[in-house]
């Protein structure tokens, strides 16, 4: 008997102490890296290696890419838009995200949950052949269904369907989910039936009026989304913005749609729309300073005539655009406050063909290893003589004329503001008089004349302006250039015995609206005849 409460003491303290570690694990034991992944929602599905790899250099190991459409018409539920699977993932595996769409969610009540179920394993099964035998290393379905919070006990029924005849070990199903459905009591049935959720903290809805303008981003949407989703069991991932987007307003100001048109850019340079405002805004929506700032910039474009999807004249067209602020502030956020049950984030998403409504691939990379994206300036002055034109004229000159182009890229691994002289290029020479000069890639030039010494002209001059003859100041301008981006001002043409010498300076505007960074351009001797 004895020998028997020795045992069951030993037993019982055991036990004592296998309850301490796991809720001390569960509690207090320190959080796994924080996962990031992003959706990738256009087509082809394009991944270079050297692109994948410098994801994975930052720790990213999957994406979420849209495979599908399902939608309902007279013949009833299909899917469109099927992924086109052109590479591997290089080495990140996937996730692949089928969306029911608009016709869907007004119809769900009407829907049976067999046949949907049916159809959506239906769609997972043909796209997971399609993207496995592209090579590509398919772990996993995702729902998106922005299902009515009444839906949810029918939404969790179609889940259990799909989740007996797909999940597994090596194959997830998860979900996105509205945050709303987190205030329900009908959301244990629908996160039941996944492996994780991913709650969307961004963009509840569309900014119904210019008057009333609303951002993208919502830092309370997301700490309060955190909060609820910590009672959940269920393991989860953060949905945050690293987006923005274009939307369209009548002439009395109410939302008439999205738009998908031309780019930010295009907008400034389009005759039939003049910017009305650029600022950096708050959490409200308004105009702001540095210190209340969210990381987004609205561009207001109103249209003065007919345009281009504009709809007429006296529409607006209105850029809500990101900047590395918005992503800094959600990962701090998420990073100060992430539960216990929180795995990750997955960010909405990732760049597409237009450059300024996604934050470049450089720019969130450099967020998600602590840095401070900026964007940098390398400006290279390319001389040459042109004998022949020397040759020909008989010109009575001691060198020739002599042609110069200006190279500029952006070294840093941010984007500039959009603004018409985000990017400005500052030549001055030592003798006035240009022949001819060529916008190049540039939006705009201008000459002036400065009989300020040259070496006072290491920063942007503003002599009085002047005619080409006249001139020895020459400025480039141009509205944005985004990270690694390449472009060339002129060729710049000078007289045989003008100038023998060109130097400069550059400034850009950061993206956050408020500096601007600025750098010099060292002499440069222009080659004279027989010289390279």
């Amino acid at each position: 008997m004895r020998r028997r409460r020795v045992v069951i003491g030993l037993l019982a303290l055991v036990g004592v102490l296998l309850g301490g570690i796991g809720l001390w694990q569960r509690y207090f034991a320190p959080l796994p890296p924080l996962e990031v992944s992003l959706w990738y929602w256009h087509q082809p599905f394009r991944i270079p290696a050297q692109e994948a790899a410098q994801w994975r250099a930052v720790g990213v190991q999957q994406l979420f890419v849209q495979a599908g459409t399902f939608r309902k018409t007279d013949g009833g539920i299909h899917m469109v838009m099927p992924q086109v699977w052109e590479t591997t993932g290089n080495g990140l595996e996937v996730q692949l995200v089928f969306r029911l769409d608009a016709t869907l969610i007004h119809d769900f009540s009407n829907q049976d949950p067999d046949a949907l179920a049916r159809i959506l394993l239906e769609g997972i099964r043909s796209e997971r052949e399609e993207a496995e035998r592209a090579g590509v290393k398919v772990v996993g379905a995702q729902i998106d269904f922005d299902c009515p919070t009444r839906q949810l006990p029918k939404y969790a029924e179609v889940l259990q369907r799909v989740r007996v005849a797909v999940a597994s070990e090596t194959f997830s199903l998860s979900i996105t989910a509205l945050p709303t459905w987190y205030g329900s009591r009908e959301v244990d049935a629908v996160l039941a039936q996944v492996d994780f959720a991913v709650p969307q903290y961004y963009e509840p809805e569309l900014p119904k009026s210019l008057e009333k303008f609303t951002t993208v981003s919502r830092l309370s949407l997301l700490e309060h989304g955190l909060r609820a989703a910590s009672r959940q069991g269920t393991p989860f991932y953060a949905g945050l913005p690293s987006y923005g987007h274009t939307l369209l307003y009548d002439t009395q100001g109410q939302l008439a749609g999205t738009y998908r048109g031309m780019g930010a850019a295009d907008a400034f340079r389009h005759p039939a729309f003049r910017q009305e405002r650029a600022f950096a805004a708050d959490k409200k929506g308004l105009p702001t300073t540095a210190e209340t700032a969210i990381g987004e910039t609205i561009y207001d474009f109103l249209a003065i005539a007919p345009a281009r999807d504009g709809r007429g004249k006296g529409y607006h067209l209105v850029y809500d655009l990101p900047t590395p602020t918005l992503l800094q502030q959600h990962l701090a956020l998420v990073r100060a406050q992430r539960p216990r049950n929180c795995r990750g984030v997955i960010l909405f998403r990732y760049p597409d063909a237009n450059p300024t409504n996604t934050l470049p691939n450089r720019t969130v990379q450099a967020v998600l290893r602590g840095e401070d994206p900026q964007p940098a300036l390398k400006v290279e002055l390319k001389a040459k003589p042109l004998p022949w034109e020397f040759i020909e004229t008989g010109h009575p000159a001691t060198h020739p004329p002599q042609e110069v182009v200006v190279e500029v890229t952006n070294t840093g691994n941010a984007g500039t503001l959009l603004a018409p002289d985000a990017v400005t290029v500052t030549l001055a020479f030592d003798r006035p008089g240009l022949e001819d000069v060529l916008l190049g890639d540039a939006d705009s030039v201008e000459t002036a004349f400065s009989e300020a010494p040259i070496a006072a002209l290491s920063a942007p001059a503003s002599g009085q302006r002047a005619g080409l003859r006249r001139a020895n100041v020459l400025t480039f301008h141009k509205i944005v250039l985004m990270p690694g981006e390449s472009v060339k001002f002129g060729p710049l043409r000078l007289p045989a015995d003008g100038a023998t010498q060109v130097q400069g300076a550059w400034s850009v505007a950061e993206p956050n609206h408020f500096t601007r960074i600025t750098g010099t351009i060292a002499p440069v001797s222009l080659p004279r005849e027989g010289q390279r």
